[in-house]
């Protein structure tokens, strides 16, 4: 029992430190830098934060919840949700009837092959083609491929967005209800946090499989902590499954799959309850029971076998490769997928190649430390300080034939100014939102450690973001699942003002 607690003391305190840490690297890079990302060949331009401007709207943000605050006993949970709720109806059925239907990149690639199943041909599957080469989209795949019985328009995938962003929204409420125990002005504070995320609005018209798979990943993780409150087995075998959906739909969210292996370790750590380690069992075999039956069921339905795609230590390549300028260090390369490729689809050989690429670069490294510096230094603030996370940037393009219908969105997606009112505005609110989690692990960590899923998951986001391939877009989950600690750290700071005013 004694091994047990040091064991949690020693790994709550490693979440502290280096939570601590990586919340003080963002905020303060934020706070120095802005990343823009320029035209549809996604070109990187790294400059100085307007920091008046964006001082300015922080006041602005800090005076709305201190109205908020204020007024709180007057609003409604319920009400509030659904007054934003409109808000987002209305401007996501403006912007989805003044867009076309035209995608591009891996959404067109994927929405192709989910069409061309629908008509028989099963080409993808084939050597050398798109799915071949990506067998980590099936999941999404097969969710088009189901959309496809009602229509092949890819309105309707920015439709069930919108509605996925109404969930995520929904269920980091109620993470927030579960985490700080149902406390009405830190709920009000979190759906008022959300809504004004926007860069999530604006995904709305990515249809990829990022909206909809963080809907199932919040789902999941309500109710795996709702799980460990109740101790019922229903919140199990939901949180299992949402999970393992959000996963198979988005491969990258392993990340928080793992996450929530190393909170329920914590918690048995904490409590030594052997309920945790089954559950951590339960969460395992669904994953690995979940994707076998979907590669099985996915093999019996195209009659073609699913390869394992391009080795994973390519993109370990793409992600270090210091003389990857093509965007910007450790960002989209395609020379590593051509090694695939030069290797006839050799997985073994490019793997091989890859390792030797990979451990190049580190040795390159290691010989000169200054161009690591530079290296993963510039890498950090082009992946972590763009405030909308290529949300506008992934929107439609007039260049890539995605027209729109109105000046406004035109101008929106299309125009490349720098420092408009809503690049600062979010610039703002994401330096507060920092700022505030940074707040909250060093005071109220200790106490409401249910918080330190979302932090793990931050944590375990920033290292693989470091080696792995990278892009603004990944980012965002990880930063947005910090609004409840940020919720509840603003609104004790609010408490604390409105007390000494007494």
């Amino acid at each position: 029992m004694k091994a047990l607690k040091s064991l949690y003391r020693i790994s709550n305190g490693m979440i502290y430190t280096i939570s601590f840490v990586i919340l003080a690297i963002l905020t303060m890079t934020n706070l120095r830098f802005s990343t823009y990302v320029m035209n549809i060949k996604e070109h990187i331009s790294i400059r100085d934060t307007n920091l008046f401007m964006t001082a300015v709207f922080l006041i602005g943000i800090m005076v709305l919840f201190y109205v908020l605050f204020k007024y709180s006993d007057r609003i409604d949970e319920r009400k509030l949700f659904l007054i934003f709720t409109i808000v987002y109806l209305l401007a996501g059925i403006y912007v989805i009837v003044n867009i076309n239907s035209v995608l591009r990149y891996d959404a067109l690639s994927v929405h192709k092959a989910s069409v061309a199943m629908h008509h028989g041909n099963f080409s993808t599957m084939n050597k050398g083609h798109y799915t071949y080469r990506y067998p980590h989209q099936i999941g999404f795949l097969i969710y088009e491929y189901i959309l496809g019985f009602i229509s092949h328009d890819a309105k309707l995938l920015f439709g069930i967005n919108l509605a996925a962003i109404f969930g995520i929204n929904y269920f980091v409420y109620k993470i927030t209800k579960e985490i700080f125990d149902d406390q009405h002005k830190v709920n009000l504070t979190a759906i008022t946090l959300s809504f004004l995320f926007l860069p999530q609005f604006f995904f709305l018209t990515f249809a990829y499989g990022l909206i909809p798979g963080f809907f199932l990943l919040t789902a999941g993780v309500y109710n795996l902590l709702a799980a460990v409150r109740t101790k019922e087995h229903k919140y199990k075998i939901l949180s299992s499954i949402f999970l393992t959906m959000a996963v198979l739909m988005k491969k990258n969210f392993i990340i928080a799959l793992a996450a929530c292996l190393c909170y329920l370790l914590l918690q048995y750590f904490k409590e030594n309850n052997k309920n945790y380690l089954k559950f951590m069992v339960l969460l395992i075999v669904m994953f690995v029971a979940g994707k076998m039956v979907m590669t099985t069921g996915f093999e019996a339905a195209t009659g073609k076998k699913v390869s394992k795609g391009v080795p994973s230590i390519l993109w370990v390549a793409m992600g270090t490769d210091p003389d990857n300028h093509v965007r910007s260090g450790g960002w989209y390369n395609r020379k590593y997928i051509d090694v695939y490729v030069n290797k006839h689809y050799d997985r073994e050989k490019a793997a091989r190649q890859g390792e030797k690429m990979v451990s190049g670069y580190m040795e390159h490294y290691r010989r000169h430390p200054q161009k690591a510096y530079k290296f993963f230094s510039r890498k950090l603030i082009t992946t972590w300080t763009d405030p909308l996370y290529e949300s506008v940037f992934s929107g439609p393009k007039a260049e890539a034939g995605q027209h729109v219908k109105t000046k406004q969105l035109h101008r929106l997606f299309n125009d490349e100014k720098y420092d408009t009112f809503l690049y600062i505005g979010m610039k703002a609110y994401i330096i507060f939102l920092l700022a505030a989690v940074w707040i909250f692990g060093m005071r109220y960590l200790k106490e409401y450690d249910k918080a330190a899923l979302g932090l793990i998951f931050l944590i375990g986001g920033f290292l693989f973001h470091l080696f792995w391939e990278t892009k603004g877009q990944y980012v965002y989950p990880y930063i947005f699942m910090q609004i409840p600690a940020a919720a509840y750290a603003v609104t004790r700071f609010y408490e604390r003002i409105s007390a000494k005013s007494k």
